[in-house]
C-alpha cells in the first residue's frame, strides 16, 4: 500500500526499514517487532524529491472492539513544520475513514501538536486524549461516501469497497475453493475481476457500495476477507437477495456467521428491509447451515436453475422475514416455554438457551424494546443477547422509564450500563427515578475506568434533585471525573440553590477553590441562595462578600451576560456545558 501526497510518500513499512525508523523514532521501534502489530498498518514516511525516510506513521495495534484505532505518528524535526503535518495528516484521515473505514481514531501520544488535532476535527477525550470519529471527519471532509457505513463485529468491519480491494476480489473470484458454488465460473483473467469491481463501484442512483454491500474486514489483520450484501437496491416491497464469499483461510472460524447477523441486523433495522431472500446450491451444505442457523426457512426448490460453464445446477430459495408482531413473538416463546414444562422426563435434553430458528435477530431485538417485561423474560430465558445494536434495549427501557425491564436487563454480564457514555443513567436521572438510577449504577462493575455519572450529577445538580444527586456524587466512579468537570458542577449545584451537593462537592480534594470564590458563589449570590453563599463563605475560600459585590467580582450585568460567561474556554469545558444544559429525554 502506497499513499502519496504532494511532498511525501507514505509506503507500508518493509523489513529493510527496521534499522533506518529505530534511529528515526526509538520510542515506536517495538512496534517494528511486535506479534500483535499487523504488518499493513504502519506507513514509512519518504521525502518525494530524495527517497529518503524522515518518519512513521500509522496505527497501533489492531482495530478495537468498538472500531476505533490508535494513532502513530512521529516526523523528523526538520520537517515537523505545520504545512507538512496537515498534508500527512489529512491523507491517513482519509486512508483509515475511507478505505479502511474504521470508527474512529484516538491519539494519545506524547509531544501530539494539539492544535493540529482540534483543527483536524479531533476532540478532547481527556486531557491525554483526542478523538476522531468517521462521522465526524466524513461530514467535515465532505466526503464523497459520507452515506456510506461501517458494520462493527468483534472480529470485523462491514465496510465499503474500494479499488484497492481488487487483488483480493481477484483472489477469491479465481480461486475454484470459492467459487465451486457460486453464480459464474472462477475468474481466469484479471480483466473479468476489474469489470465486476467496476460494476460495484459504478455511481449512480442503484450504488449501493457501502449501504447495503460490504467487503469483511478482519481487524487483527486489517485485511479484506470476504464480501457480503445486496448487490441492488432494495425492491419496492423491502425485499433483497443476500450473496457472500468467504477466503478460504478464514473458514472455519465462525467469521460468516458473525457478518451474516451483524448484516442482517443493519438491513432490517437501519434499511427497513421486509425480507431477505438467499439462492443456494443444494449441495453446498455449510451455506445451507450458515442460512438456517441464523433464521433462514426454505421456501421452494427447484431444478436446473442456473447454466455455470456447462452444467446445469439446482436452487433451494430460502428466506428470512422481519416479523414485527410482537404478540406473535410471545405466543411463540411461550408455547416453547409451556411445552418444556409439560415435559419434564427431557429436561436434561433440553436446554432453553436456544431461540426457536425461525425467529430473527430484528424479531429478537424487537422483542427486547418491546416495553413487555414478560416477552424480555422469556427471550432472556432462551439466551437472548441483552446487548445487541449497542445495549440498545437497555437505553430504550431507560428512555420509557420502565424500571422493571432495565432489572431484568442489568442482571445480565452482556449488558454494559456504561454504553454510549452511560445514556440509561443520563435518562434515568432526567426521569428523576431514583430506583431505576439506583439499578444501572449497582450495575457499573467494580473498578470501571468509564465515567457516566458525572454529567447525569450535574444534570441532578441543576435540576435540584438531591436524591439522583446524592446516590450520584456517592458512586466510586465519581473518582474518574476531571477536576473541571467537578467545579463546573459545583457552579450548577450552587446555581439552583442544592446546598447538598454544594457540601458533597466541597469536600473533594479536585474542585478548584477557584470556582467556589468564583463563578460558584456569583451565581448563589446573584440567584438569593443564602445558604449556599454562608456554605461557601464557610469554606474560607470566599475572601469576603464585598469583594464579589457590584462589578469587581462579576458581570456588569449578569441578567444580560452570555449565560456561558464563567464557562472556562477549553472545548472540553462547552462541550460538558453544553450536554448539561441542553440534556432531554
Amino acid at each position: 500500500m502506497i499513499l502519496t501526497t504532494e511532498r511525501f510518500t507514505l509506503r507500508v513499512v518493509e523489513p529493510s526499514d527496521a534499522s533506518t525508523l529505530e534511529t528515526l523514532s526509538p520510542a515506536h521501534s517495538f512496534l517494528l517487532t511486535s506479534k500483535s502489530q499487523p504488518s499493513n498498518t504502519l506507513f514509512t514516511i519518504l521525502l518525494n524529491d530524495t527517497n529518503e525516510a524522515v518518519g512513521i506513521a500509522g496505527i497501533k495495534g489492531c482495530i478495537d472492539e468498538n472500531g476505533n484505532a490508535a494513532t502513530v505518528f512521529h516526523l523528523t524535526h526538520e520537517h515537523r513544520h505545520a504545512l507538512s503535518l496537515q498534508e500527512i495528516w489529512n491523507k491517513l484521515l482519509q486512508y483509515f475513514f475511507e478505505q479502511v473505514c474504521v470508527l474512529g481514531l484516538v491519539s494519545s501520544e506524547d509531544g501530539l501538536d494539539l492544535e493540529l488535532l482540534k483543527m483536524l476535527g479531533f476532540d478532547a477525550a481527556s486531557p491525554f486524549e483526542y478523538t476522531l470519529t468517521r462521522d465526524a471527519w466524513m461530514r467535515r471532509a465532505a466526503s464523497k461516501y459520507i452515506n456510506t457505513r461501517t458494520i462493527n463485529t468483534k472480529n470485523l468491519l462491514l465496510r465499503k469497497y474500494s479499488a484497492t480491494d481488487t487483488p483480493f476480489i481477484h483472489s477469491c473470484m479465481s480461486n475454484p475453493q470459492v467459487m465451486t458454488y457460486w453464480s459464474t465460473l472462477p475468474h481466469t483473467d484479471l480483466s473479468q475481476t476489474n469489470a465486476w469491481v467496476a460494476t460495484v463501484l459504478k455511481e449512480g442512483p442503484n450504488n449501493v457500495n457501502g449501504i447495503l454491500d460490504f467487503i469483511m474486514h478482519h481487524k487483527s489483520t486489517n485485511q479484506a476477507i470476504g464480501k457480503i450484501g445486496i448487490y441492488q437496491p432494495l425492491l419496492k416491497d423491502g425485499s433483497g437477495e443476500v450473496g457472500y464469499f468467504l477466503h478460504p483461510e478464514f473458514w472455519g472460524q465462525g467469521l460468516m456467521k458473525e457478518a451474516m447477523q451483524a448484516f442482517l441486523e443493519y438491513v432490517f433495522e437501519g434499511k427497513e428491509a421486509t425480507v431477505i431472500k438467499a439462492d443456494v446450491d443444494p449441495r453446498n451444505a455449510a451455506s445451507m447451515r450458515l442460512l438456517e442457523n441464523v433464521g433462514f426457512v426454505e421456501t421452494a426448490r427447484e431444478e436446473r436453475t442456473l447454466l455455470v460453464g456447462e452444467e446445469w445446477v439446482d436452487s433451494v430459495y430460502l428466506e428470512l422475514s422481519r416479523q414485527t408482531d410482537i404478540q406473535s413473538l410471545h405466543k411463540v416463546l411461550q408455547s416453547q416455554s409451556e411445552s418444556f414444562e409439560e415435559a419434564p422426563a427431557k429436561k436434561a435434553k433440553i436446554h432453553r438457551t436456544t431461540l426457536p430458528p425461525t425467529i430473527s435477530t430484528a424479531t429478537v431485538y424487537a422483542g427486547l424494546v418491546s416495553e413487555s417485561p414478560d416477552i424480555v423474560s422469556l427471550l432472556l430465558e432462551y439466551g437472548a443477547d441483552p446487548s445487541l445494536l449497542d445495549n440498545g434495549a437497555l437505553i430504550h427501557a431507560a428512555l420509557t422509564n420502565n424500571t422493571h425491564v432495565v432489572s431484568l436487563l442489568v442482571r445480565d454480564a452482556r449488558v454494559n450500563v456504561c454504553q454510549d457514555n452511560g445514556r440509561a443513567i443520563l435518562l434515568a436521572t432526567l426521569h428523576k427515578n431514583t430506583h431505576l438510577l439506583q439499578l444501572l449504577l449497582h450495575a457499573i462493575p467494580p473498578n470501571s475506568y468509564c465515567n457516566p455519572t458525572i454529567i447525569p450529577l450535574a444534570i441532578a445538580a441543576r435540576n435540584n434533585d438531591t436524591h439522583s444527586a446524592t446516590l450520584l456524587l456517592s458512586h466510586p466512579t465519581m473518582h474518574n471525573a476531571s477536576p473541571l468537570h467537578l467545579s463546573m458542577t459545583l457552579v450548577f449545584a450552587a446555581e439552583a440553590g442544592n446546598v447538598d451537593v454544594v457540601r458533597g462537592l466541597l469536600q473533594s480534594a479536585f474542585v478548584d477553590p477557584a470556582f467556589a470564590s468564583g463563578a460558584a458563589y456569583i451565581m448563589a449570590h446573584k440567584n438569593r441562595r443564602r445558604d449556599v453563599e454562608l456554605v461557601l463563605l464557610n469554606t474560607g475560600r470566599v475572601v469576603t462578600q464585598s469583594s464579589m459585590d457590584g462589578n469587581n467580582g462579576m458581570p456588569m450585568d449578569l441578567a444580560i451576560a452570555d449565560p456561558k460567561w464563567w464557562v472556562p474556554v477549553q472545548a472540553d469545558a462547552y462541550k460538558f456545558y453544553d450536554a448539561v444544559v441542553h440534556a432531554r429525554i
